[in-house]
C-alpha cells in the first residue's frame, strides 16, 4: 500500500528538479504520483525556458 509514504522523484539530475509527494490514506496511487510528478515537471520546464528565453543574448551580425 502507499499510504502515508513520502515519494521523491528525481526528473533532471542536471536541473536538480524534484517532486516531493505525500501521499494522503486511500487516495495515492501510483498513477496519480506519475500525472503530478510530470505536471510539476513540466510547469518547471516552462519556467526555466522562458527565463532561458529572457537571459539569451541578441545575436550579432557582422
Amino acid at each position: 500500500m502507499y499510504t502515508k509514504s513520502r515519494f521523491n522523484l528525481v526528473l533532471d539530475e542536471d536541473l536538480d528538479l524534484q517532486v516531493r509527494l505525500k501521499a494522503t490514506e486511500n487516495r495515492q496511487t501510483i498513477s496519480d504520483f506519475v500525472a503530478e510528478a510530470l505536471r510539476h515537471y513540466l510547469k518547471n520546464y516552462a519556467r526555466i525556458q522562458k527565463q532561458a528565453q529572457k537571459n539569451k543574448e541578441p545575436e550579432i551580425e557582422y
